[in-house]
């Protein structure tokens, strides 16, 4: 990596990493409860969002911080982004009549209420919470400035194999409470998140570089696999491994995508600038 991918991932890290694990002390001292813990882990979600931000200013300006911004324009939408966007929904629905079928009866809240251990206004907040702090502070950072800076020397695929790497390791303090450590689970967390990856890197090149699309399907997504453990989670899980499998057949390696892959469009909007100027 090169020296502003290595500063951004540092300030995404440390800003990340400084707020998880702080929190974490605090529940071990006792601090602060476990529902209070969730909620307020969400905070990390700003990692990657606050160095995209630093990042952008510091290499390239205030002009960076427009460009970074723009990505989020509604304009670059089209129609098949959005359809892949949307695409969490629609196998949400064909999960809940999995479980129509499977158990022989419709799909309660009250599954998601036991599983997940619902009961209090602090337990649904540390619930629903990171659905949206998620989906919006991440993908300012992950595909607004770390993809296409990784696109730049990479095809979009390799691109996508060391995003998910690091995109990976930043979630390491979760491990310590909200998910099980285990190397079973550890390989099946990032074969899941390179599979959305894939799927995220093809939006972003088809949509001309659009982190707004990335924001949908990662809110989408978020929201339909957060239902259950079992039979919803499974089919979407299941429908996005066919369908990052279809659009690595139908595209190349070098874009996932029908157009071409957007490089570091900082680095051409600053030379633009340069030669304008």
């Amino acid at each position: 990596m090169n020296r502003k991918l290595w500063v951004y991932c540092g300030i995404a890290y440390g800003i990340t990493w400084t707020i998880t694990l702080g929190l974490y002390a605090l529940n071990r001292r006792g601090a602060i409860t476990a529902d209070e813990l969730n909620i307020y882990c969400s905070l990390g979600a700003l990692g990657p969002f606050l160095a995209a931000i630093i990042s952008a200013r510091l290499f390239y300006g205030r002009s960076g911080l427009r460009w970074l911004f723009g990505t989020l324009s509604p304009a670059r939408l089209e129609r098949r982004s959005l359809l892949l966007a949307l695409s969490p929904l629609p196998l949400f629905a064909i999960g809940l009549l999995v479980h129509r079928l499977i158990t022989g009866s419709f799909f309660s809240f009250e599954i998601t209420r036991r599983e997940f251990g619902l009961g209090t206004a602090a337990s649904y907040l540390g619930w629903c919470l990171p659905f949206v702090a998620y989906a919006l502070f991440e993908e300012l950072g992950w595909r607004g400035f770390l993809l296409p800076h990784l696109q730049e020397r990479h095809s979009a695929f390799g691109a996508t194999l060391r995003l998910t790497l690091i995109w990976g390791v930043w979630h390491a303090p979760l491990f310590l409470f909200r998910f099980n450590f285990s190397i079973g689970t550890s390989i099946g967390f990032f074969f899941g998140l390179f599979v959305g990856a894939l799927i995220l890197t093809s939006i972003f090149n088809g949509s001309r570089g659009c982190t707004l699309a990335a924001i949908i399907f990662h809110l989408t997504n978020n929201i339909a696999s957060a239902f259950d453990k079992e039979y919803i989670v499974a089919t979407v899980s299941t429908g996005f491994i066919l369908l990052a499998a279809y659009l690595l057949l139908a595209y190349r390696r070098e874009a996932l995508s029908a157009g071409a892959k957007i490089g570091n469009y900082f680095r051409w909007e600053w030379t633009v600038k340069r030669t304008a100027s």
